[in-house]
């Protein structure tokens, strides 16, 4: 973790770090966000802009990811720069580190994971319920299966392959994680939801043409359909095992279920965004003045 120190020689005060964040939101000039009136009186004692057209007071973060904040914008751009160069904080050390309560700590991460969950994309990761991660991980509690399996009327036995040997290799013994990277694993999540956008695809072209399909009925046997894919499933399980251990090995066990998605979109954030820091910088900081980043 950068320390604050640091953080405060290469960027300047709180007025520098302010002005790096009206040049993002308006690379322009100042834009009234109510009738787009460009000229405004500055009251430097609120920070504010009052456009001479309507009277509206605007300042850098209304409206933004840090609307109403009561806390320094150094603050702020401090947790972005930790979260794209690549380092983990706890709500408990970035309090200390900033000299804040932990709610405010924890509020300042909490936004950060919003961030990431918005630069992922809005259907990334919809499978992740409380349900879905619940079963998964209780199932890898689960003492193994000591039934014999020598027994002749096993139905634990495939027919077609036996003593388990599935032509699947790693997916389907859910070592997948272990052979491949992270990244790759990532890569075959979306690959293996791809299914579902093909098929549909081919459904609504379908349904526009009116042209009968031989294979599915509708849209909603198509999602269906390729959820229930074997495939799929193993792949959407192993990424919550990879993130369930990346939250482990973060931020201990203090993550509740209620939150749990949010911190498996940082770790699909930081997996899927290993590029370069000005990339990862520019990207999160337009998303936190609430611009849409070009990709």
């Amino acid at each position: 973790m950068i320390s604050l120190s640091v953080f405060m020689k290469e960027y300047g005060d709180e007025t520098n770090c302010r002005s790096m964040l009206e040049r993002i939101r308006w690379p322009d000039g100042f834009c009234c966000p109510r009738c787009d009136f460009s000229y405004y009186y500055y009251i430097g004692t609120r920070g504010l802009y009052q456009c001479l057209e309507c009277g509206a007071q605007t300042s850098v973060t209304s409206g933004t990811m840090m609307h109403r904040t009561r806390l320094p914008l150094s603050y702020w751009l401090y947790v972005v720069h930790n979260i794209a160069a690549g380092h983990i904080i706890t709500a408990a050390e970035l309090s200390k580190v900033l000299g804040v309560q932990y709610r405010s700590a924890y509020r300042l991460l909490h936004t950060a994971r919003i961030m990431m969950s918005k630069l992922n994309g809005v259907k990334s990761l919809q499978y992740i319920t409380n349900e879905r991660v619940s079963a998964v991980i209780m199932q890898d509690r689960q003492p193994p299966n000591t039934q014999d399996t020598s027994l002749p009327h096993d139905k634990t036995r495939s027919p077609d392959y036996p003593d388990h040997t599935l032509p699947c290799g790693n997916i389907a013994d859910g070592s997948i994680g272990e052979a491949n990277s992270e990244e790759k694993l990532a890569t075959k999540v979306d690959q293996a939801e791809g299914v579902y956008s093909n098929v549909s695809s081919n459904v609504s072209s379908n349904i526009c043409s009116k042209q009968p399909t031989s294979t599915v009925s509708g849209w909603k046997d198509a999602a269906f359909s390729a959820q229930l894919e074997p495939a799929v499933r193993r792949a959407q399980n192993s990424f919550i095992r990879q993130a369930h251990q990346f939250v482990k090995r973060s931020y201990g066990h203090k993550v509740t279920m209620r939150y749990f998605h949010l911190y498996c979109q940082e770790y699909y954030f930081r997996i899927m965004r290993r590029s370069t820091f000005k990339m990862r910088w520019s990207l999160l900081l337009a998303k936190l003045v609430g611009i849409m980043p070009a990709y």
